[in-house]
This record gives C-alpha cells, sequence and structure tokens, in this order.
C-alpha cells in the first residue's frame, strides 16, 4: 500500500463537469461556439433529435451547462477496464457497447432544472467537433496548462508512470473494485483525474476569473456569466449561492463508482475540497466540512 502524496492521482468524478464549463467559455470568448445559439449549429457527428419540443426552444450551450435542456441521462456508471469502449456518438445514440439510454430531449428545454450527465456529453461532442481536438487535448489546452494543474488529466487510458500514481476505488464495506478502477468515456461528466493541490487552484483560479485579475482567461461578459444563476440555483457549470455582503459560494460534488469527492469555494478566495477513493467517503467528508464550517465559523 502506498502513501498518498502530493502527486496522488483521484477521480473527480462530476467535479469534472465545472472545469469542462470554463473551457466551453474560452471557446465561446474565441468565437467557436455561441452560449445561445442552438448548439446543433456546431453539432457535426451527431445531432440532438428534433421534436416538438426543440423547435420551439432549441437547445443551447448554455442550457447543457447549466442542466436546463430538458435532456435525458442523469449520470454514468463507467466501464470496466475489461469492457469495449463506446465512442461518444454510440453513447449519444444508447448504442451498444454503450451502457446507457440515448440522450434526447423530453422536457422543454428552458423551462426546469434537472441534471443531465448527458446534456455535458453534448457538450463534449460539440466542443471537439469546432477544435478539430480530442476532449483531454482541449481541456489540457483550455484549462489545466492555464490554471498550472500538472497532475491533473482528462485520459482514461493513462500511461505505466501515471498508473503508479493512481489511487484505486473501493465500495463501501472497503473492498478494492474489480479492476482497481472504472472508465469514465464521458469526459467531460465524468472522466477527470487529479490531486487535491491540483483541484484547489480551481478555487484559486474561478474566483481570478469571476473578480477579473490576473490576466484573466475570460472576457469580463463570459466570466459574469460564470456564476450567474440559473434555474435551480445553478451557474454555469457550479451550484451557485448568494451569500451577504455580495459573495457568492460555488461548488459541485462528485460521485464516481468507488470514488466521492466534495466542492466548495467562496468568491472572497476561501475554499474547502476533499476527494476520496471509497463509497462511504461521503460520510467523513461531511464531517470535516462541518468541522471547518463550524470551526472559521463559515
Amino acid at each position: 500500500k502506498n502513501l498518498v502524496t502530493n502527486e496522488t492521482l483521484f477521480q473527480a468524478a462530476s467535479l469534472s463537469k465545472p472545469l469542462s464549463a470554463i473551457a466551453a467559455l474560452r471557446l465561446v470568448k474565441e468565437g467557436l461556439l455561441s452560449l445561445d445559439a442552438p448548439i446543433n449549429n456546431y453539432l457535426k457527428r451527431w445531432k440532438i433529435s428534433e421534436n416538438e419540443l426543440t423547435i420551439e426552444t432549441p437547445v443551447t450551450l448554455r442550457m447543457l451547462l447549466t442542466h436546463t435542456g430538458g435532456l435525458t441521462v442523469t449520470g454514468f456508471s463507467g466501464y470496466k477496464q475489461t469492457d469495449k469502449i463506446p465512442t461518444t456518438v454510440q453513447i449519444l445514440n444508447g448504442e451498444t457497447p454503450a451502457n446507457t439510454e440515448a440522450v434526447f430531449v423530453d422536457i422543454k428545454p428552458n423551462t426546469e432544472w434537472r441534471y443531465s450527465g448527458g446534456g455535458y456529453t453534448v457538450a463534449q461532442l460539440a466542443m471537439e467537433d469546432v477544435t478539430g481536438l480530442k476532449y483531454p487535448e482541449i481541456m489540457k489546452k483550455y484549462v489545466l496548462e492555464p490554471f498550472k494543474m500538472n497532475h491533473s488529466s482528462y485520459e482514461i487510458i493513462h500511461s505505466e508512470k501515471i498508473q503508479n500514481q493512481l489511487t484505486f476505488a473501493h465500495d463501501a464495506n472497503g473492498k478494492l473494485l474489480e479492476g482497481k478502477y472504472n472508465l469514465y468515456p464521458e469526459m467531460a461528466a465524468a472522466s477527470l483525474w487529479t490531486t487535491p493541490t491540483d483541484l484547489a487552484k480551481v478555487v484559486i483560479h474561478t474566483n481570478n476569473i469571476y473578480h477579473q485579475i490576473d490576466e484573466p482567461l475570460l472576457n469580463a461578459n463570459s466570466a459574469k456569466e460564470l456564476l450567474q444563476i440559473h434555474k435551480g440555483d445553478w451557474g454555469i457549470g457550479y451550484d451557485v449561492t448568494d451569500h451577504e455582503n455580495g459573495i457568492k459560494s460555488f461548488s459541485h460534488t462528485g460521485s464516481n463508482e468507488g470514488y466521492k469527492a466534495n466542492f466548495l469555494g467562496l468568491t472572497d478566495g476561501r475554499g474547502i475540497l476533499l476527494m476520496t477513493n471509497g463509497d462511504n467517503g461521503t460520510r467523513i467528508m461531511n464531517e470535516l466540512f462541518y468541522s471547518v464550517s463550524n470551526l472559521l465559523n463559515w
């Protein structure tokens, strides 16, 4: 058994989503995507099926990133390392070897909040289609390198060197998961491997973006959009809450099989994040969150 170090990698699970949202906003800044144009305008290999709901209100990137697109498929269970891994298009179509149903609109877009990993997978495809890059390359270029997250990756297959830095997943009884960990080709939604130290940089840079300091990665309009509250108290990629004195909090949780993570940042620079490699991780994370909150009078 190896001890955890500053270079030990955990699956961040759905904490992948806010970083994906920031990358999408950077592509909006470059003019490759639009927040409010129909996302089908940018999709080349697959498109959201039109029906009476989408004809009246087309799905946009903003809706995908704020979980208001009315799209199906909440989350993903992952694949064993011995499984055949589906392409993004197969995942969206719900075709073998995908283990989830097809992604489609069954609620009128922009009418209600419903968490949709399927929506983030649509965004993943659009980002690949407009850049011509594979998704891990997009995230490295637009977020991981600018944030100096040098030990982080959206790749699902790793070199032998990286393999030695990975934590392995455990179930609720503390038993090692078969295959050590699952693979998540739904990369925008779930594939980030990172360290707590790297993840802490997301708090710092999200604040820098919001306050437009340190050579901001986004322009003022995009920075404002990031933590603007939409339906369900959701910003672009983050759960957002307005507090007293103009402070906002931005948070997200993560839950892949055998991994649990939690992340909270405040626009005054404070933050806390925890990562675990066990299905019981939420229990200890909740205790630590409450303890820190009481200790610091948050």
